[in-house]
């Protein structure tokens, strides 16, 4: 079953890149569309997750994967599935209270069984639960934090741009504040995901030069505190 789930993360990353970045010719850019390399963390994600789905494989990586995370992961799977479809049909409003569930429920769900699992571990297993579960739980909840704010833009701000400017500097500020709370916690991959999309939105803005450099200072500051 978790091959399957892994094989449907897999299927649906390059929806999220087309539904996130932005393209020259793309009608549905907008002040806070990032350039296309902001998603790569969704790549860096699954090949990380694919590592985790052949660990479970050995009977340390079954004990977590199979035994303690459980049903989690499936249900993680038919979330995401369910969110990029959301997505792409730009039913926005859903998807942001789809994101606000995966964030704030099913990935602390999934990290807090982990972390209550007692484990006698070599460092060499340490290693292995770190690099396939917890750096991809951490990347996967810094890129469900960016699509919050990218849901939020494009469900209320498209038809007034008084009310895009507020959002997207909101935005802006919201984004560097999680990565900078994040940073704090100790989770250091979502802190880095945020600041990455923020400079993949530098990268990007070429008409409105204000949420350009509002971006790459935040992005810079976000870095400054990682």
């Amino acid at each position: 079953v978790n091959v399957i789930c892994y094989l449907q993360f897999l299927g649906y990353e390059r929806d999220i890149y087309a539904f996130g970045s932005s393209t020259d010719s793309d009608e549905t850019t907008t002040s806070i569309t990032p350039a296309s390399w902001a998603f790569f963390t969704w790549s860096i994600m699954n090949v990380l997750m694919l590592g985790g789905i052949t660990y479970q494989f050995l009977p340390e990586g079954k004990c977590i994967i199979i035994d303690t995370i459980s049903w989690r992961f499936p249900l993680a799977a038919v979330q995401n599935t369910v969110l990029v479809n959301l997505l792409i049909s730009h039913h926005c409003i859903m998807a942001f209270i789809l994101a606000l569930f995966i964030l704030y429920y099913s990935i602390p769900c999934m990290s807090n069984r982990v972390q209550e699992t007692d484990l006698v571990e070599s460092a060499s297993q340490k290693l292995f639960r770190q690099f396939f579960i917890h750096i991809p739980l951490s990347l996967y909840k810094g890129s469900i934090t960016t699509l919050l704010v990218l849901t939020l833009f494009d469900a209320f701000s498209r038809k007034a741009e008084i009310l895009a400017e507020i959002i997207t500097f909101a935005g802006l500020l919201v984004l560097a504040s999680a990565s900078i709370v994040y940073s704090r916690e100790g989770d250091l991959p979502s802190s880095i995901t945020i600041s990455w999309f923020l400079f993949a939105l530098f990268g990007s803005q070429k008409t409105t030069a204000l949420i350009q450099w509002t971006a790459h200072v935040l992005g810079i500051i976000s870095i400054l505190f990682i």
